[in-house]
């Protein structure tokens, strides 16, 4: 302790004068009760470097002495934790596969001499763990998965359809203390929307079967495990018209072929393949009726078809039943 006080009182001493030096060089007069100082312009600049050189070695000779100490006593070594198997995430199948392998913790001290008085130990850590084999099961959905999902909304309207321009067919009340829960069957292709299985737990549900919910009515939100619906139409090939003004059927693939006929609102036709882009469908050679026969193998924008089952106008979701179709080469179009 004697020796960190000696230690102490010279760089005090230093920045003490040295702060007094540099007051009195910015002050330049000074006019006490018992004498004063008068400086000039060179005496105030030679007298303020003089007080910065002292402030500095006080300062550096303070920072020397705060840097000494002992020699290092104990090091702290990391703890390691190995989590049991058996607290691992039921949705996981997890094997740890120790054999013959352990944990091993590789400390290498290396001492590096700073200064006479400060050691300094470097610690480098190596670890190994176990190895570890992890399998996750991802459920799969097949012809006959059901799912439960609650109704989030006090009061949810089930549609006859997968879209709000479907009738209601049936409204739930749901309070959020004991919320309805349901089974669903399949989804739309963009989740959008859900179906109601005609499998319930509870009996008084039954009648909600085949009815629409929209995706945002319900929770928890992960449908991916439900299979996409896909109506009988779309497996037939059977669409019908969904606009009141009727659609053109054109020779071939392009708004620049010329029409060979007109379908008007809700007339249904079959469709037997697609553009490779699923913009524009083909009308069935062979299935169709009498009605449509000058109009076989001509050529129909998807954006005026829907499948049967559906009476809205195109939703975006159509895309993906098109696409089912097989891919046409078609006739060259005007353009080339």
């Amino acid at each position: 302790m004697d020796d960190i006080i000696k230690g102490l009182a010279f760089p005090t001493v230093a920045l003490l004068i040295g702060s007094i030096l540099l007051f009195l060089s910015i002050a330049q007069r000074v006019e006490l009760e018992k004498f004063k100082i008068h400086l000039s312009l060179r005496q105030s600049i030679l007298q303020g470097i003089l007080g910065l050189f002292l402030i500095a070695i006080g300062i550096f000779l303070h920072l020397q002495t705060s840097q000494v100490s002992g020699n290092v006593d104990t090091i702290a070594l990391p703890t390691l934790t190995v989590i049991p198997s058996n607290t691992l995430p039921a949705t996981l199948v997890t094997s740890i596969q120790p054999e013959t392998q352990t944990p091993t913790l590789t400390l290498t001290l290396t001492p590096t001499l700073m200064s006479a008085s400060t050691p300094t130990v470097l610690v480098t850590q190596t670890f190994t763990p176990f190895p570890v084999t992890l399998s996750v099961a991802i459920p799969q959905a097949s012809d006959h998965d059901t799912l439960e999902f609650c109704l989030n909304s006090p009061r949810v309207n089930i549609r006859e359809g997968p879209g709000e321009s479907y009738r209601v067919i049936n409204t739930v009340s749901s309070p959020p203390s004991n919320p309805v829960c349901l089974l669903f069957d399949s989804r739309m292709p963009d989740n959008s929307w859900v179906r109601i299985s005609e499998k319930q737990s509870q009996s008084k549900y039954s009648s909600y079967s085949g009815g629409w919910i929209s995706s945002t009515l319900l929770r928890p939100n992960d449908f991916e495990s439900l299979k996409i619906f896909v109506p009988n139409s779309v497996q037939e090939g059977l669409y019908c018209v969904n606009t009141r003004n009727g659609v053109t059927v054109r020779v071939c693939p392009s708004q620049g072929c010329y029409g060979i006929g007109i379908l008007s609102y809700q007339d249904c036709l079959y469709i037997d393949a697609r553009t490779e882009d699923s913009l524009w469908v083909r009308i069935s050679e062979k299935q169709n009726s009498e009605k449509f026969l000058p109009l076989r193998s001509g050529w129909v924008s998807k954006y005026f078809l829907s499948p049967s089952e559906f009476s809205s106008l195109y939703e975006s979701f159509s895309t993906y039943y098109f696409e089912l179709l097989p891919i046409a080469t078609p006739k060259p179009t005007p353009d080339g």
